[in-house]
């Protein structure tokens, strides 16, 4: 069996979804036609961690992963506001809202990231910063059009969202095909509410 690009994610709850979506037609009226490539609102969620080509040998490790994580963590609730950009406003690469949490989400993160070091997996060097992405730079955008990007990202801002509760974690599967990524879930685990 050949490998799968894998991550694992946080599902947002269909209210926030429907939110996000009338947000994003209200920023794609805002933002330049060209040099952009909106996240289909099916493929949003906040991404915990990107694990890369895995063989199907370690996918049972993962699972086990995330039971142990789910099993030491506990539910939380999860804010959506804030509009944002990577690496920063001034050069857009990725779009982005926010997400704020109380520090279960952080705990949850923690317990992930020291779990899968245990199975050989790096531990982010970056920091946990929670988002969903709304959409990507192209590429081959011009100049022109990331500085046009940047300039009406700067003028934006949105209210917040709203907030949903956070109850499992999911291991996906993302495939590449000519229309985009199609991610399919592969596991779940409910986080254990009695601790």
């Amino acid at each position: 069996m050949k490998d799968m690009r894998l991550f694992i994610a946080l599902n947002i709850s269909p209210f926030l979804l429907k939110r996000i979506q009338h947000t994003l037609e209200e920023l794609k009226a805002c933002l330049p036609p060209k040099g952009l490539r909106w996240v289909p609102i099916d493929n949003m969620h906040l991404t915990l961690k990107f694990l890369g080509d895995v063989p199907a040998s370690k996918i049972h490790g993962i699972q086990l992963a995330l039971r142990k994580t789910a099993e030491q963590s506990k539910p939380c609730n999860i804010e959506i506001s804030k509009l944002g950009a990577y690496p920063d406003i001034l050069k857009p690469r990725v779009i982005w809202i926010g997400v704020s949490s109380d520090h279960h989400l952080i705990n949850l993160y923690a317990n992930l990231e020291k779990n899968l070091t245990s199975i050989g997996y790096e531990p982010e060097r970056r920091g946990f910063s929670p988002h969903i992405t709304l959409a990507r730079i192209s590429k081959k955008a011009a100049t022109i059009e990331i500085a046009q990007i940047s300039s009406a990202l700067s003028k934006l801002d949105i209210a917040p969202l709203g907030t949903c509760s956070i109850n499992a974690i999911h291991l996906f599967k993302s495939e590449l095909n000519r229309t985009g990524a199609v991610y399919s879930e592969l596991f779940s685990t409910p986080i254990n509410a009695n601790i």
